[in-house]
């Protein structure tokens, strides 16, 4: 009996099996690929040390504003106002988060777990008080630009600003080795460019492009979790400062309902 197939044809059938089983074994992968392509969530916590907030981070790029010195905005100008203040106000969180105590460890903390140092929750023994880092550097950098008003404005009635000249200078200090680490920790390796201006002033060399372009991760993302994680029942004076003894918030700067 002859065979099923032409005899040509049986000779490929090895060939079409073997084309047709890798593209098979090529779209799976494929569909692999793309289905497990890492995410930012997923690529931050391979990164970062533990954080609760790690799932909010997300990125888009974003090219920083190209500003010259001494230009204003709605955070920064060179006469203190109450929008100004307002609007630091805005991106400062107001209460504190609380992060479980078996969590400790892993932000590298060595005091036991039980440690009474701890700022505890009160609405939950097994947690302790705590903020989100990028909260601290942006409250060193606000005290930085109150300090520099200080002539102009008087920001005693802040904890922060309470206290001897020295104690004054000692928090400048800290807060300018704290956003030291913080940008050599980061190291941003954007790119910065040179250029001759086209009508330069009398004395103006080359200037900076600072119109750079960078991933950033999305800070409104970060800011909103802060808030809807706060521990609405303690409220922070100047996020991490103490209180003093003439202020309704004397432990750590926190005010306990």
């Amino acid at each position: 009996m002859a065979g099923r197939y032409p005899h040509s044809l049986k000779s490929h059938l090895p060939w079409i099996g073997s084309s047709v089983a890798t593209l098979l074994v090529s779209a799976l992968i494929l569909v692999l690929a793309i289905s497990l392509e890492p995410i930012d969530a997923r690529c931050v916590r391979q990164s970062f040390s533990w954080s609760p907030a790690l799932d909010a981070i997300k990125y888009r790029y974003e090219t920083f504003a190209n500003i010259d010195f001494f230009t204003e905005s709605p955070y920064f100008g060179l006469v203190p106002t109450q929008e100004i203040e307002d609007a630091w106000g805005g991106i400062l969180p107001k209460h504190p988060i609380s992060i479980p105590t078996s969590k400790l460890e892993a932000l590298g903390q060595s005091l036991d777990s039980d440690d009474p140092d701890w700022i505890r929750d009160p609405h939950n023994p097994d947690a302790v008080l705590a903020i989100p880092e990028y909260a601290a550097q942006l409250g060193c950098l606000n005290f930085l630009r109150q300090w520099s008003y200080s002539p102009q404005r008087d920001f005693r009635y802040l904890a922060s600003h309470l206290g001897s000249k020295d104690l004054i200078w000692r928090r400048t200090h800290q807060c300018l080795e704290r956003l030291r680490q913080a940008v050599m920790c980061w190291a941003d390796t954007g790119v910065l460019i040179k250029y001759f201006p086209e009508n330069p002033e009398p004395g103006q060399g080359l200037m900076f492009d600072l119109g750079t372009y960078h991933y950033c991760r999305d800070f409104d993302r970060i800011q909103d979790w802060t808030e809807e994680h706060a521990v609405e029942h303690v409220t922070m004076d100047n996020l991490w400062w103490s209180g003093d003894e003439d202020t309704n918030c004397k432990v750590y700067g926190l005010c306990f309902d």
